[in-house]
């Protein structure tokens, strides 16, 4: 059981870059979060999205209160082609 209000982290690559990350609770969109964050580790484990200005990560403090006992939360993000990936889901349950 986790309060209304998370801070959520994370990171994404794509070849082509990654423009944001959408977070769902429930298959509403809550959230379009900016990739903001340097990831060396990811540019380390990953060369080939190595490139300079390179933003891999990124972070929020998210208010799920509307979305109180069990919620399913997804995340997808864009990458610089256009293209939806969604890569991360987890069920949890929201105290009030």
């Amino acid at each position: 059981m986790v309060g209304p209000i998370l801070h959520v982290a994370g990171w994404a690559a794509d070849e082509s870059g990654v423009a944001w990350v959408r977070l769902y609770a429930d298959d509403q969109i809550i959230e379009h979060i900016p990739m903001s964050v340097p990831r060396p580790d990811v540019e380390k484990e990953f060369p080939q999205f190595s490139k300079p200005g390179a933003l891999h990560g990124w972070h929020a403090t998210i208010d799920f209160g509307d979305h109180v006992g069990y919620t399913h939360i997804s995340a997808e993000a864009l990458d610089g082609r256009g293209a939806l990936t969604r890569f991360a889901q987890l069920s949890v349950k929201i105290r009030p």
